[in-house]
């Protein structure tokens, strides 16, 4: 190119319109579909639903939902911390090891647990939304529990199970202070079966709830789906 002609261009640049400089390297400030996310904590109602199976056994809890809080905080440009607590009706089936396999099982019946778990997310995003939304990933940690701490025929209680649960998800900020997000995971524990599963009771010459060689004790993974609503706070 000439050496008049690199001279003249920043002449030609001073002459274009504002708007038509910012067009030729992206959007417009107040066009573009992204913002800064000002929120460092949240504090959310949420909804679960727990599905999954009961494996071998056909004993634990499963299918149903549970109520709970959330709490988000910020901890890194990219990194949140979560708690969260819920109390929930899920359902299990009762097992008699003493009647045959085809009338052992009956249910199902209510189970009422409760859950707390502390986890982290990464979001993908940064401290951005894209369009009001913000994906993320994650995992977490925690307990549930049995509060009826009752006993089936078989000797069978769900009791107190850690928890492991990976999840991913989306966060929808319609507002700054306001917040929507919808969450799936896989909520993972392990069962532990009684002996009397292995073995009839003395007396009786039914086929026993599990082999010898079944695992005494087995993970069970729950698709989960969570929904919760919350408001936002920028300290």
């Amino acid at each position: 190119m000439p050496r008049a002609s690199w001279l003249s261009m920043p002449l030609i640049l001073a002459l274009l319109p504002p708007g038509a400089a910012a067009a030729q390297v992206g959007h417009a400030p107040e066009h573009s579909p992204y913002s800064d996310l000002r929120s460092k904590q949240a504090v959310s109602a949420v909804v679960v639903y727990v599905g999954g199976t009961r494996v071998a056994a056909q004993v634990g809890p499963s299918n149903g939902l549970l109520f709970g809080v959330r709490y988000d905080r910020q901890v890194g440009t990219a990194v949140d911390i979560q708690l969260g607590l819920g109390y929930g009706r899920l359902e299990r089936y009762l097992v008699d090891p003493t009647k045959t396999p085809d009338t052992r099982l009956s249910g199902p019946t209510h189970e009422d647990v409760v859950t707390m778990e502390t986890g982290v997310a990464l979001v993908l995003t940064g401290r951005k939304t894209w369009h009001g939304f913000i994906p993320y990933v994650g995992a977490g940690l925690g307990v549930v529990f049995d509060t009826q701490l009752t006993e089936d025929a078989s000797g069978y209680s769900f009791g107190t199970k850690g928890t492991i649960s990976p999840h991913l998800g989306v966060k929808w900020f319609p507002i700054q202070a306001f917040a929507v997000k919808v969450e799936g995971r896989a909520l993972v524990w392990r069962l532990s079966y009684p002996t009397q599963f292995f073995a009839p009771p003395v007396g009786y010459t039914v086929a026993p709830v599990l082999k010898a060689t079944d695992p005494n004790a087995e993970w069970t993974v729950h698709p989960t789906l969570i929904l919760s609503v919350g408001y936002t706070f920028t300290f």
